[in-house]
């Protein structure tokens, strides 16, 4: 019966930690570029729909080859280190935001001063 309750507490990481990253990194990344919030959402959103269709979609090849165990335990770390990412953005994401404006990849995103903000 232990191992049961350890599964379902892994279960419980997995489903947790795809929820809150997600939440945590719209409500980031809409606060910081306004402008494009629209765009950022569908493209979080769409990220997190493929990683957990991923997750959904090697499940059983991953508990036939490792077992309850193993796998959910890797799915946790797995989930917990991409809701990590809040550790770099706490310390140095003011200079991120600062500098993402002149990155190249930013030529592509319609980003007009008097874009409507919502507000």
């Amino acid at each position: 019966m232990a191992v049961w309750n350890f599964i379902l507490i892994l279960f419980f990481l997995v489903n947790f930690t795809i929820t809150q990253a997600t939440n945590v990194s719209l409500v980031y990344t809409i606060d910081s570029y306004r402008p494009v919030a629209r765009e950022i959402v569908v493209t979080q959103l769409a990220f997190k729909s493929a990683f957990g269709f991923l997750l959904g979609f090697y499940t059983n090849p991953w508990f036939e080859k490792h077992g309850y165990n193993i796998a959910y335990g890797e799915m946790a770390a797995t989930c917990g280190g991409v809701l990590m990412f809040w550790v770099p953005l706490f310390f140095w994401g003011k200079r991120i935001r600062e500098k993402t404006p002149s990155w190249s990849v930013m030529r592509w995103v319609k980003w007009d001063k008097d874009r409507e903000v919502g507000e």
